[in-house]
């Protein structure tokens, strides 16, 4: 007999079936394959397993991670059967690509390689969302190629910061790939709690501009279905918020320069892996007007802080060139 139940998660409604045996299907409603082979004799009952599975849920969802499994039953071929085994394996707040599930099947079997194309096609076919995490299973360029959830529920962007001067002009492109949110505040001290509380309801990725206030907030409060990136720049090294960080639930600390890379590690910690580098962009194509015939020996320093921006160095290559062409200047724009 197959019985059937409703919850209600902060992401959308989901439908639980189980048999005698264990949890059978678990899906988000309107989902690709939603109740796809679930037997059309079915009885919606509160057995004692869709507490234990509810309960696991409740834990998930509100940021832990649940320290007990649930039974479960997968129906479905051997192949398929052998894939899902392997996502139940992959550990809370990792990932692991579509090539690594086929490489691990293939050592299994004594065979030169597997399709990591026909993983993908199990992987889209399982049955138990979240519980069998197939939402952990990325492409070879960390993308949610395939999420049968719907790639919908993974793509609502939340940024949050209190000077997005640097990060406006993505927006544009944010708005073309994600359904953008945005949550700026006046002071980063005025981080409104109450408010980032239904923010994080609406969002699967999360992007903090400084690792400030919010950077430490949503770090202790992500959902465990969620990503979280802080963008740190020089401002945010000499104050406390980095060593409040919880690094299990941060994707990427974005640091502006190796230089700040290396030193937001060493201050705070931070593991190497969790850290990579985006400097601040510059739109080439404002500077693409005519040139003036001696354009090539004119050198700009760019920064509203020329003292922080290697003016040292700026000045020492100045002298290089100098040495082989006295027409060499050097422009220092900026407040001071």
């Amino acid at each position: 007999m197959v019985y059937i139940s409703h919850y209600r998660s902060p992401i959308g409604d989901m439908l639980l079936a189980a048999d005698e045996i264990g949890l059978t299907g678990l899906w988000f409603e309107g989902q690709k394959y939603f109740a796809r082979q679930l037997e059309e004799k079915q009885e919606e009952r509160e057995i004692p397993l869709f507490e234990k599975v509810k309960q696991w849920l409740d834990i998930y969802f509100s940021g832990k991670e649940p320290d007990f499994t649930v039974p479960l039953h997968f129906v479905g071929t051997a192949f398929q059967k052998e894939v899902w085994e392997i996502l139940c394996t992959i550990p809370y707040g990792q990932t692991m690509t579509y090539g690594e599930i086929a490489k691990q099947i293939a050592a299994k079997k004594g065979l030169p390689h597997m399709s990591a194309q026909a993983v993908g096609g199990a992987v889209g076919h399982n049955k138990i969302s979240v519980i069998v995490p197939c939402h952990r299973v990325v492409g070879a360029n960390g993308s949610l190629t395939g999420y049968a959830g719907g790639l919908e529920k993974k793509e609502r962007l939340l940024v949050s910061g209190h000077d997005l001067k640097f990060l406006r002009p993505l927006f544009p492109y944010f708005e073309s790939e994600y359904i953008l949110k945005v949550q700026e505040l006046e002071e980063y001290m005025e981080f409104r709690p109450k408010e980032a509380e239904t923010c994080l309801k609406e969002a699967d990725i999360v992007w903090c501009e400084w690792l400030l206030t919010s950077a430490q907030w949503y770090s202790q409060h992500l959902y465990p279905h969620q990503s979280l990136f802080i963008r740190a720049h020089r401002f945010e090294v000499m104050r406390r918020y980095g060593s409040n960080l919880d690094m299990n639930r941060i994707s990427k600390v974005i640091t502006v320069s190796y230089y700040w890379f290396e030193e937001f590690m060493r201050r705070f910690r931070i593991p190497m892996e969790k850290c990579t580098v985006i400097n601040n962009f510059i739109d080439t194509d404002r500077y693409s007007s005519e040139k003036e015939d001696d354009s090539r020996f004119h050198l700009a320093l760019i920064g509203a802080l020329p003292k922080r921006k290697g003016l040292e160095r700026a000045v020492d290559l100045l002298k290089i060139l100098k040495e082989k062409d006295d027409r060499y200047c050097l422009h220092v724009p900026g407040k001071r």
